[in-house]
């Protein structure tokens, strides 16, 4: 595609703004799951599209927001106070300045972005529109990847995987960003309002072809980390569904579906789930990187070590052989780097989104026009389910797509509580 086209996209949604403060949004969530510099050739290849959309999104929210504090809840209180925490503990950071600057300069970014992201979403149109964007632009990488995965057999572990300059990269996290989507776009398909093809089979068929290609693309990640998100979004899927045989039954068979079509060394590979002592290097690592960051943070509980602790005090011996170990998960990546009180505010963020989204089937039990608030909650729990028990074992705590799902998540009461003054208009 051509880098013009795209710039033409970007400065026309950035102008678009004065419509709606939602547009620059969603370019910038557009621009940071699919980087244009990935499908791109030409003279703007490298324009940081990204950085343009965040400001237009600051700088719209100020101006055009009409609803900029109504119904604001404790997200962004905490999510305030976590940046505020991250500029505490950089100050006493362990690793050298440039590292560190590195690092909380796109936490900051991110943090910030997720902010906005809640502050805008106060409609169910601009929940749609988030999920559909979210959808889409992961919809490129899946392609390629189940389509590759078709052809080879996933061709062994980190060989699918998506692309650009972030964590996506990683097949690990790409399938925990696929297995928070797929429940996404099963809401969009049965309560779409925007989506131009919602009448008749088109949008249904769109929506599970995504959620059919998303899980060969899963299996061909080979990643272990991506089984443990789909049993974790099953688990609370079938604990909130209203009709739990039926759901018995679907898992099941999806299940079944799964490990008939997977091959051979994908079912070896997920064997080795919770493997040590010599069966597996990278579960024996893993386990002494928690080991050490829970020492260390109780040497340092308050500030930790700071961002890239891990690179710069973690080293880890196997055979003849010492090096740098990483965090390899957000719980523990936080911990070390922010102190029990820098995770002790995560969390917190993290139990109010949950505890707002079980909220929602009280309050909207009665309430029909609101049937679609009752499913996304029950679908985004999933979501959230995936996120953070797939990300307990790998390092995403300061990546946006755990900061947006959680954003988003913490959004939608607010939404409801738009919703509901309408309909008792």
């Amino acid at each position: 595609m051509s880098s013009l086209l795209v710039g033409l996209i970007v400065f026309a949604a950035l102008f678009a703004a004065v419509i709606t403060p939602y547009a620059p949004m969603l370019i910038y969530e557009w621009t940071s799951y699919l980087p244009p510099n990935v499908i791109t050739y030409g003279p703007l290849r490298f324009t940081p599209f990204a950085k343009f959309a965040a400001i237009a999104t600051m700088g719209s929210w100020v101006i055009f927001q009409k609803r900029k504090f109504d119904h604001l809840g404790a997200a962004l209180l905490l999510m305030a106070l976590y940046l505020g925490w991250i500029n505490v503990t950089t100050q006493f950071a362990v690793a050298p300045e440039a590292s560190v600057m590195w690092k909380y300069d796109k936490a900051f970014k991110t943090i910030l972005m997720a902010m906005f992201l809640y502050l805008l979403t106060d409609s169910r149109e601009r929940l749609e529109a988030f999920a559909s964007v979210f959808i889409v632009t992961l919809s490129y990488w899946v392609v390629t990847g189940a389509v590759q995965t078709i052809a080879s057999g996933g061709g062994g572990y980190g060989s699918i995987g998506a692309g650009g300059s972030n964590l996506l990269q990683d097949g690990s996290v790409m399938s925990i960003a696929l297995v928070i989507a797929i429940p996404l776009a099963y809401w969009v398909s049965r309560h779409a309002v925007l989506a131009p093809l919602r009448e008749g089979p088109w949008l249904k068929l769109a929506a599970f072809g995504f959620i059919g290609l998303a899980i060969v693309f899963i299996i061909g990640t080979q990643a272990r980390t991506g089984l443990v998100a789909m049993a974790a979004a099953a688990g609370v899927f079938l604990l909130k569904s209203k009709r739990r045989t039926r759901s018995i039954v679907l898992l099941g068979l999806a299940g079944a579906a799964v490990f008939a079509i997977a091959p051979g060394d994908w079912i070896e590979r997920m064997s080795t789930i919770g493997a040590s002592s010599g069966v597996d290097t990278n579960t024996d690592n893993r386990l002494a990187s928690w080991l050490w960051a829970w020492e260390f943070t109780k040497e340092n509980p308050i500030v930790g070590g700071g961002f890239w602790v891990f690179l710069e005090l973690n080293w880890v011996t196997t055979g003849d052989v010492t090096r740098r170990w990483d965090s390899h998960s957000y719980f523990f990546e936080i911990m070390a780097e922010h102190g029990f009180v820098g995770l002790g505010i995560f969390l917190a963020f993290v139990a109010n989104a949950v505890f707002g989204l079980l909220s929602i089937e009280k309050k909207c039990r009665d309430i029909p026009e609101l049937a679609w608030a009752n499913d996304l909650a029950r679908l985004l729990l999933c979501g959230l389910a995936a996120l953070l028990t797939g990300g307990l074992f790998v390092g995403v705590g300061h990546f946006f797509l755990t900061w947006d799902v959680i954003a988003l998540a913490s959004a939608v009461p607010r939404v409801v509580a738009f919703e509901m003054e309408r309909v008792r208009a």
